[in-house]
């Protein structure tokens, strides 16, 4: 009896590529053999096998075969996809398996595992974490982790020796894989030894399908046993493989197996799946080419022959690098550059003009004023707002009403057109510790000549009021928002944290590129706004950071003396760090001499003469606005007066500045007052003897922040 040749079912004459999209007239199906070495299996045109195809067969432009494919019903056939017509060609597909059936119904075993990229990172050791070859000791029992490379971990369990090597191979060994490198692991003594590999944030990947370990490996003196594990942060572990490895050269191995429905109730960061690589603590091993892929939906029967997992997929050292990334982004944010803004590393941020805590400011509603340094706080509600340092000393803002509320910095002309002419980032390090909060950070510039006031009695920022998200909704001024093209507002979640353990928010995009309006700019502007939060909720800040490029990041490390002459750009006090304007204090208080006037007689008195004033630190402006106060009644306008003879104290008392001194010339270094009369400011008072002198003390201010 004649064959009757069958058509098969139809999924595989319509395929697309590894990222979905369609094949087109570059790619052949090629039938082959199911056995090596996979020589070529006739196809045919017609059920009576009259009319053979061409083998391999182009597919369409549409990226279909012919509908008039007919198998033998009683062969397997292998399917080969490749982008060519020849078996030099890349591998796009592999259907092993195929088995036409009867009656034109056919079934199909196809190598769904091969949909799935390699989750591996670094799977060939290019990139080790130790100087080769690296001996690891412990003699006290425990558990050890052992960094290996980018996303690979060694976790030693007992006490003993391991010795790690990196061992490169050369292109003329022609192992399977074409591997550039191996990890030798030379272990003794211990009770257990695993490499590990974790796939972080999700405890579930691949759960209620399969998943495919293609790995190579060899050992060096005795045949050990290697057992590769799918383990879930939470739920059963399932074994993919388990192998006597021989000793010799690198074989490739590969398995698959089907895994249940996850039962892992872990979320977020807590949720991982580890891949694990099981050798006993006395083995010597050397492995390679680690692959780890899965599929969709569950396998009928598992993969029980080898063949039928997918072999590892071959790839060049720079996707190896592309591929650790994951592993470097966390360390990126925390490798930490130079930010524009000044004193938002918020320990360090001296803090010079109110106290800690901060009473709440009578603002008015939607008001702002300045909290700290370079820091002004929006309010929704009068009176709600009180900043204090917490345990980290970072900026705690509490409300004591439900109210909106955001914190908002400007920058002046010069770094205002720096920035905006860069792509832009900004990181934020803060956490709460109540419910979450929706967030946003808002970058502005503004043309104006001037800022709105936040001092008294106008308490006024750019922020008129805020939206539901915190972002800006109406504003004092005119104000151009800096955008992030084809992206969304930077609105994020500010998380719960019962310790200083830092949430980091990170954005980037901010891009003003080829907008020439920037270079009219005149002042910058941050917001961080929140939406509203309720009566005693905290907010804790660490730090922000805002620079030019596409890498967020924390702000670098400053010394304390750095950021206070940042901060004393803008404002700057003759008090200590601890002390604010209006104590009564004499520590940091400057002395100048003045006239000791003699009367003639044992009568010396204090006549004002010329003196100045130099700043630590150059002044935004030439004119801040200058306070002086008494270190001894701590009264503002004021400067006290002394005189002595003798080494003895004769009098002293209080002199208002601005009426016996005449502000004469100012500049950003100094400020000078001249005399304004000759009259006797203290005493006259009779002396006990000579070496008459007179001498004022006083505290100062200087204030040049913007928006004030």
């Amino acid at each position: 009896m004649a064959t009757v040749f069958v058509r098969a079912a139809n999924p595989i004459w319509w395929l697309p590529d590894h990222t979905g999209v369609s094949l087109n007239d570059e790619y052949y199906a090629f039938f082959l053999t199911n056995t090596l070495p996979y020589i070529p299996q006739a196809v045919y045109q017609d059920p009576a096998g009259d009319v053979q195809f061409s083998n391999p067969i182009e597919f369409s432009p549409a990226g279909t075969l012919p509908d008039n494919l007919y198998f033998d019903p009683t062969l397997v056939y292998r399917i080969e996809i490749r982008h060519g017509n020849t078996q030099a060609d890349a591998l796009i597909w592999e259907i092993n398996n195929f088995i036409p059936g009867d009656n034109g119904g056919g079934t199909i075993v196809v190598d769904n595992l091969t949909v799935a990229d390699n989750v591996i990172t670094n799977p060939q050791f290019a990139d080790i974490s130790f100087q080769s070859p690296f001996t690891y000791m412990q003699s006290s029992p425990s558990t050890y982790t052992v960094p290996v490379g980018p996303g690979w971990d060694l976790i030693l369990t007992g006490a003993g020796t391991t010795v790690l090597s990196q061992t490169a191979i050369a292109g003329s060994s022609n192992i399977a894989g074409n591997p550039p490198y191996y990890l030798d692991i030379n272990n003794t003594g211990w009770t257990s030894a695993v490499l590990r590999q974790r796939l972080e944030n999700n405890g579930a990947i691949f759960a209620n399908g399969a998943v495919a370990v293609a790995f190579s490996a060899a050992s060096v003196s005795n045949s050990e046993t290697l057992t590769v594990t799918y383990a879930p942060s939470s739920g059963a572990a399932t074994n993919i493989i388990q192998r006597s490895i021989p000793t010799g050269t690198l074989t490739a191995y590969k398995n698959a197996v089907d895994l249940p429905a996850s039962t892992n109730a872990s979320t977020g960061a807590s949720a991982y799946v580890d891949i694990l690589f099981t050798m006993d603590g006395n083995s010597h091993l050397q492995l390679t080419n680690i692959q780890i892929t899965g599929q969709s939906t569950n396998l009928s029967s598992g993969f029980d022959n080898p063949e039928d997992a997918p072999s590892f997929h071959e790839l060049t050292y720079e996707q190896v690098v592309n591929g650790e990334f994951n592993v470097y982004r966390d360390p990126l944010i925390f490798k930490p550059i130079p930010s524009y803004l000044v004193g938002w590393d918020f320990p360090l941020n001296p803090n010079q003009f109110s106290a800690t805590p901060s009473a709440a400011v009578a603002t008015g509603a939607n008001g702002s004023f300045y909290v700290w340094d370079q820091t002004i706080v929006f309010q929704g509600v009068d009176s709600s707002i009180t900043a204090d340092r917490f345990t980290a000393n970072e900026l705690d803002l509490s409300s004591a009403s439900a109210t909106k509320l955001a914190i908002i910095q400007y920058l002046g002309p010069e770094q205002a057109k720096k920035i905006l002419n860069n792509r832009i980032s900004v990181n934020l390090s803060a956490y709460t510790n109540d419910a979450p909060l929706t967030g946003t950070i808002s970058l502005y510039y503004t043309k104006d000549a001037s800022l709105p006031s936040a001092s008294s009695p106008d308490y006024d920022s750019l922020v008129a009021t805020l939206d539901a998200n915190g972002k800006p909704a109406t504003f004092n001024g005119n104000w151009i928002e800096v955008p992030r093209p084809n992206m969304a507002d930077a609105k994020f979640i500010l998380g719960v944290a019962t310790t200083t353990n830092f949430n980091n928010y990170s954005f980037n995009g901010w891009d003003m590129e080829g907008v020439a309006d920037v270079d009219l700019a005149t002042f910058f502007a941050i917001v961080i706004g929140f939406e509203e939060i309720a009566i005693n909720h905290n907010i804790f800040i660490n730090s922000v950071g805002l620079c030019s490029g596409d890498i967020p990041t924390i702000p670098a490390p400053q010394t304390l003396d750095e950021v206070l002459s940042e901060c004393q750009y803008y404002y700057e006090k003759s008090y200590d760090i601890t002390d604010i304007p209006g104590d009564v204090t004499n520590r940091g208080q400057i002395l100048i001499q003045q006239l000791p006037f003699l009367n003639g007689t044992p009568a010396i008195s204090l006549v004002s003469r010329s003196y100045m004033i130099s700043y630590n630190t150059l002044k935004r402006i030439t004119n801040p606005v200058i306070t002086f106060y008494s270190p001894t009644t701590g009264t503002a306008d004021r400067v006290h007066g002394y005189t002595r003879a003798a080494g003895a104290a004769l009098a002293n008392g209080d002199i208002t500045q601005s009426t016996n001194w005449i502000n004469e010339s100012n500049g950003q270094k100094y400020h000078t007052w001249v005399s304004a009369n000759t009259s006797d400011l203290v005493g006259p008072t009779n002396s006990a003897g000579s070496y008459a002198e007179a001498y004022i003390t006083f505290h100062f201010t200087s204030d040049c922040r913007l928006g004030i």
